[in-house]
């Protein structure tokens, strides 16, 4: 079965392969492992803070999804870069990064609140950047910097169908 949404995935895939597109960012629909982006072997894989959301499909723990999520990165996936989570699923997120090979990194949750966004908002903001931050580290031969309060007064909201020009070139969200 193929989703509607991984239909989607597949076809903007394809497209960014024919562009020569030299980075893609995938957002996971329901899960890690349960979605479709568990096709593509991630450099970076960025985990927001684990809930129980789409518990009737993940599992019924917050563990249990956090594996599911955290299964997204296989081996070659150079880094994990998490929000804090709750213990078991900090303990499982170290655990699978240590069999795959990969580095962890966890963001502990901050107060600072990054151009009026709410506090998850702001959270999750700082997750794409260090995620952000550690890729271009991967593929690039300089050290990169980047400014979160920069990135956050550069989102148009809900921010979808944006265009940013930055450094970097364009990048359509």
């Amino acid at each position: 079965y193929l989703s509607p949404t991984g239909a989607f995935t597949l076809a903007a895939m394809r497209h960014f392969a024919h562009s020569e597109c030299s980075a893609v960012v995938l957002e996971a629909g329901i899960g890690g492992r349960s979605d479709e982006i568990s096709l593509f072997a991630p450099l970076v894989l960025a985990v927001s803070e684990v809930f129980l959301e789409h518990s009737n499909l993940l599992g019924s723990t917050v563990l249990a999804i956090a594996q599911d999520k955290v299964r997204c990165a296989k081996a070659g996936t150079a880094r994990i870069v998490s929000l804090s989570q709750v213990p078991e699923a900090e303990r499982e997120f170290e655990a699978y990064a240590a069999t795959i090979g990969s580095e962890l990194t966890i963001l502990r949750n901050e107060p600072t609140v990054l151009m009026g966004l709410s506090s998850l908002a702001s959270r999750n903001v700082r997750l794409g950047v260090e995620a952000a931050r550690q890729f271009l580290g991967l593929i690039q031969s300089t050290p990169v910097r980047l400014d979160a309060h920069a990135i956050a007064a550069s989102i148009r909201l809900p921010g979808r169908l944006s265009v940013h020009r930055t450094d970097f070139g364009r990048t359509y969200v």
